[in-house]
């Protein structure tokens, strides 16, 4: 959590081997930022603006993306659209998508093969009020099925419906760690 502009994207990127960070360490299932090569198929990462093929179909950006992420078994093309709320949308070309619907795509493309760890950055930028409530809902049956996510967001009073710890980010320094209890109700 942190407010825009405070490195959580940055933090996201260097964690997943996409920055080289000027000092510290990350390591994601255990791999060191550099190695991360060695997840392929066991993390799954939407940031921000979805990377959507726009001409070929819901169907065709989903299929290349398991290729691109080494999705093995676990959830099914199918399974992964019915599981974000994109079921039946499988011929739609991606370009003419809503927001909303694009990010669910992108989303439906990280869940699909069951990976252990989503990271998801600023998942509810850009929607509108029903839009929010509907990605919240979602998240919130991801996680109930065991789903371990991994949120940017500048929003804790909304994703303190799915959090159960969270670090703040201030000018791209980690000031705070801790469970989500410690940080409501509490001034400051």
């Amino acid at each position: 959590l942190g407010p825009n502009g405070s490195g959580k994207t940055t933090t996201l990127s260097c964690a997943l081997g996409l920055l080289h960070p000027t000092s510290g360490t990350t390591r994601v299932l255990g791999q060191p930022a550099r190695r991360l090569h060695r997840t392929r198929g066991r993390v799954g990462c939407v940031f921000d603006v979805p990377a959507l093929l726009r001409g070929h179909t819901v169907a065709q950006n989903l299929r290349y993306q398991g290729r691109l992420r080494g999705h093995g078994g676990g959830r099914t093309l199918h399974e992964a659209l019915e599981r974000v709320g994109l079921g039946g949308f499988q011929k739609r070309r991606a370009g003419g998508l809503s927001l909303g619907q694009e990010k669910r795509l992108a989303i439906a493309g990280a869940i699909m093969g069951e990976p252990e760890l989503v990271v998801l950055d600023e998942p509810l930028s850009g929607l509108d009020p029903m839009g929010v409530r509907g990605m919240l809902d979602m998240l919130t049956e991801l996680v109930s099925d065991g789903q371990t996510l991994v949120i940017s967001s500048h929003r804790l009073h909304e994703m303190q419906e799915i959090l159960t710890h969270a670090a703040v980010i201030l000018d791209g320094e980690v000031v705070r760690e801790a469970p989500l209890e410690s940080y409501l109700g509490r001034p400051g």
